[in-house]
């Protein structure tokens, strides 16, 4: 709900209640498990240029008491020329929001940009976006586990394309190890300087596409990268989308290959019936994945969706994972 004309107010609340006693959080008393999570939130705009968010979240598992809030609050400052904001948020070693998900739990997370977007005057530039960002996310105690302090410049053309040019100074502490295909990246902690490339072109065309490169230092090794995609649009009904990514790794003189391809058709059959189909091949892990979606938009903001997903092993040629959900949405104006 919106108040004083600049604020507006939310909530949430989640409910996911087992129905018999093997439900995934048993208590061991014969009750049936749970998990629950409600939220609040408010954000404004003040002084036509000052944007405020926050929020605070919590969830409830049988027997978790403690450590499991997260909360939020960020400021930004956007006019014609400048474009600034700073974050902090706060997640708890035990939110657990099972209907949703979490990247990270345990963490502070600190965030802050600062960048111009001056209008040039220069023939078929619209303006030039050079800007700073920095990133820290930090464990128990204010242990750094990752840092991240970003260099970079983005020019949009007149013609709706842009071009993004960026260098990153990287600061990672594992403390465990994990595979990327078959090279492993042992715990410790990592200093490195990677930089990419990045174009774009104007998406409204029937064909558009990207293309982007990367290279740099990879934890105890070194990346390099070269990928892009093309959209074909032959129609308001129809699109096809197709990427590739190609990356070489070199992880202390173990070089390997990941390479990730990817395809996508899009069919309106209205303005309110949609379908998509999509699949990715990963030889890193071996494995295909597909899902296909129908939408019907039963009214404005409302849905009705039907998908159908699988994820497939090409080692093995047994299927991991298959599923089919159908969800309902409905939107209540008050």
């Amino acid at each position: 709900r919106m108040i004083f004309g600049a604020i507006d107010v939310g909530g949430i609340f989640v409910n996911r209640q087992g129905t018999d006693l093997s439900g995934l959080h048993d208590t061991g008393d014969d009750k049936p498990g749970y998990n629950r999570s409600w939220g609040i939130d408010a954000n404004a705009r003040l002084f036509s240029n000052l944007v405020l968010h926050s929020y605070l979240a919590e969830t409830d598992d049988p027997g978790v008491s403690r450590n499991n809030r997260a909360t939020k609050i960020s400021a930004a400052w956007r006019d014609a020329i400048w474009n600034t904001s700073v974050l902090y948020r706060s997640i708890g070693s035990e939110f657990n929001p099972e209907m949703g998900f979490i990247r990270r739990r345990g963490v502070s997370h600190y965030y802050g940009t600062l960048g111009a977007h001056p209008r040039t005057g220069l023939a078929a530039v619209n303006e030039v976006n050079p800007y700073l960002e920095f990133e820290r996310y930090t464990g128990p105690g204010g242990t750094i586990e990752t840092q991240n302090l970003v260099m970079a410049v983005a020019i949009s053309f007149l013609d709706g394309s842009s071009l993004t040019i960026n260098r990153s100074k990287r600061y990672e502490r594992l403390e465990n190890d994990f595979l990327v295909s078959d090279g492993l990246v042992k715990p410790g902690e990592y200093d490195f300087v990677e930089g990419s490339i990045e174009y774009i072109s104007n998406a409204a065309r029937k064909l558009s596409g990207e293309v982007r490169m990367s290279g740099g230092g990879y934890f105890q090794g070194e990346r390099r990268s070269i990928g892009g995609s093309m959209v074909w649009r032959p129609s308001a009904h129809l699109g096809f989308d197709l990427g590739a990514d190609y990356n070489i790794l070199d992880l202390a003189g173990a070089p390997l290959t990941v390479k990730v391809l990817s395809g996508r058709v899009d069919y309106a059959f209205s303005t309110k019936w949609l379908s998509g189909a999509w699949v990715q091949y990963n030889n890193a892990t071996q494995e295909v994945i597909t899902n296909v979606r129908l939408n019907f938009i039963h009214s404005p903001l409302s849905d009705f969706f039907a998908v159908f997903s699988e994820r497939r092993s090409t080692r093995d040629r047994v299927v991991l994972d298959r599923r089919f959900t159908v969800k309902v949405t409905k939107l209540l104006a008050f």
